[in-house]
């Protein structure tokens, strides 16, 4: 197995933990305004850097899509009608949800000039570096 899954799930557990501990011992109620104000901004890091992962994990299974018939695609393969119910069943989120980040990923998605392999005029790999800086 790749390192990135045993290391996302590493973090999910680690955060796991912080969760439990802001609901078990009540540690926000007793916080200051700053504390609380730091767990804040610190959690939106957090939120945009999965956010991230999601989005180019998508791009993924897009970019992947694209590239074969459709009866072998990932959709396809795993009983999905389309990417948006794939990320539903994947990440247990809303069906607005996965199409909002379907939508993001289609946004900055990248395409390869069958050319020459590398990137296609008028990508949108500006917005993915943005995506990846937090």
């Amino acid at each position: 197995m790749s390192t990135l899954p045993v290391t996302l799930a590493r973090l999910g557990d680690a955060l796991a933990g912080v969760v439990q501990t802001v609901f078990d011992e009540g540690v926000l109620r007793v916080a200051s305004d700053d504390e609380v104000l730091a767990v804040l901004a610190a959690a939106g890091r957090l939120l945009r850097g999965v956010e991230a992962v999601l989005v180019e994990t998508v791009g993924q299974v897009r970019e992947r899509s694209d590239a074969v018939p459709h009866a072998d695609r990932l959709t396809t393969r795993l009983g999905c009608r389309s990417e948006g119910e794939l990320v539903q069943r994947a990440t247990r989120v809303s069906q607005r949800t996965a199409a909002d980040i379907v939508s993001a990923a289609r946004a900055i998605e990248q395409r390869t000039a069958p050319s020459t392999g590398g990137a296609a005029p008028g990508g949108a790999a500006g917005h993915a570096g943005g995506a990846r800086s937090g």
